[in-house]
């Protein structure tokens, strides 16, 4: 098979793991995923991965963190007034609250502390600062 070009779709499998072995992510418990070569949606290392393979084969990728979702930037974590957020919000340590930044675009943060009026939030991506390993396989080349 000659390599995947830009634009050419497919659909994939993998396996996402932290540097320890944890595992974060796994489309073996569903679809696999489909997207287009190059169509930016995806980590460049995984997608420049997915270019080699041809259906049916796998491979492994190592994406040091710098390369993945960033460094984690502990100025990264804000403190937030509870009254800002709509009344009668409950507030769960460890999940997340959405709103727009200042040029309106979605914004995501994890609940990391909660105080009586005020509550810590952790705006860096969750895999931020991580090494992140995929094991990939090229399910079918969509025609």
């Amino acid at each position: 098979m000659t390599k995947l070009k830009t634009g050419d779709k497919v659909k994939v499998h993998y396996i996402g793991k932290l540097k320890d072995g944890t595992e974060f992510d796994n489309s073996r418990t569903r679809e696999p995923i489909e997207f287009a070569i190059d169509d930016g949606n995806l980590l460049k290392g995984f997608n420049d991965s997915v270019k080699d393979l041809s259906e049916g084969t796998k491979t492994t990728v190592d994406i040091p963190a710098k390369e993945a979702y960033g460094e984690y930037i502990t100025e990264a974590v804000i403190v937030v007034q509870k009254n800002e957020f709509p009344e009668g919000m409950d507030f769960q340590l460890k999940g997340f609250v959405q709103g727009k930044d200042n040029q309106g675009r979605p914004v995501q943060g994890q609940i990391i502390k909660i105080d009586e009026e005020s509550i810590n939030l952790d705006m860096n991506h969750p895999l931020a600062g991580e090494d992140l390993n995929f094991e990939i396989e090229l399910v079918e080349v969509v025609k």
